[in-house]
């Protein structure tokens, strides 16, 4: 039997997203399924992703997947009998496409082979709270299995709200990384070196803080060499996003920087985190399933995007 594609085992260089979470009995993959199910088209993934999760914040899109999977007539198309909890569904098709899944690959293909002895560099970038904390503590495992040199930190001058962390309220994402995650990282990992960048403004994109990344990577490593081997903690389904953003910037300095097929330079590795199939778990507990097909269709649409440049 042929593996399931999900987006752990799937090439993002020539791979295609339709067969990601495939089912022969339906002919459909998962975004085949929520576009049945939101009405729209499996092969406009960009209007398909404005229309079922427009906002950047994943917690506002909940109410409109909630109000549409609760219907019967859309449960019946997708094979679901009337009155499944609408969450399973979004469940299922986490589970389906491997979203939550955790990976440790180059960001481009599958990965082939052992896994590097040795990164010179990771990287976490500015993130909530809770997944600072997460690719912390992927870092840390990393770097007691394989040698990591300098881990670079780089948060912005956020506010944090109560939401992202009651306990963390009113700090910036800055001041949380110096206090706690930064002297973590140092007293529990086993770097060359830990770097707390500077505060990054707030308004800064997930691009211009890999702009600053590239910069001092490329200033003690050279981006260039094709030897040169960076590592991406990140959370569970934010992978791709990371992987992208990162990926562009870096060859921006090194126009060749991870273009040969197995021999990439860029790597990335996520935790595991499940998606919730009541709807009843915290967030600290659970991913909700239903703010999941966002990220679903993003990290669908991000490798189509970087199949088309």
């Amino acid at each position: 039997m042929a593996e399931t594609l999900t987006f752990e085992n799937f090439n993002i260089a020539d791979g295609d997203i339709q067969a990601i979470g495939w089912r022969q009995a339906q002919e459909r993959g998962v975004v085949g399924d929520i576009a049945l199910a939101f009405g729209g088209s499996a092969h406009d993934v960009s209007t398909l992703l404005s229309e079922v999760a427009p906002h950047k914040d994943l917690k506002e899109n909940i109410a409109f997947a909630h109000e549409t999977l609760s219907d019967p007539k859309v449960q019946k198309k997708l094979g679901y009998q009337p009155g499944t909890n609408p969450h399973q569904i979004g469940h299922d098709w986490a589970e389906r496409s491997g979203l939550q899944t955790e990976v440790f690959r180059p960001f481009m293909e599958p990965v082939s082979g052992e896994t590097p002895e040795d990164f010179d560099a990771a990287v976490i970038p500015d993130r909530v709270v809770r997944w600072m904390t997460r690719m912390g503590d992927v870092a840390l495992k990393t770097s007691k299995e394989a040698g990591v040199g300098d881990l670079l930190i780089l948060p912005t001058g956020r506010k944090i709200k109560a939401a992202e962390s009651e306990h963390h309220a009113q700090w910036t994402r800055h001041q949380f990384a110096a206090t706690e995650l930064a002297p973590r990282m140092s007293l529990a990992g086993r770097f060359g070196s830990v770097t707390l960048a500077g505060e990054q403004l707030s308004e800064a994109t997930g691009f211009d803080i890999m702009q600053e990344a590239a910069d001092y990577i490329d200033g003690r490593h050279n981006l260039a060499n094709p030897q040169v081997r960076v590592l991406l903690p990140t959370a569970a389904g934010n992978w791709m996003q990371t992987g992208a953003q990162a990926r562009k910037a870096f060859q921006e300095l090194a126009p060749d920087f991870d273009m040969t097929p197995g021999e990439r330079q860029l790597w990335v590795r996520s935790d595991h985190f499940a998606t919730d199939p009541t709807g009843e778990k915290p967030a600290a507990k659970a991913q909700n399933s239903l703010s999941a097909i966002g990220n679903i269709l993003r990290g669908a649409k991000l490798i189509q995007d970087l199949q088309q440049q």
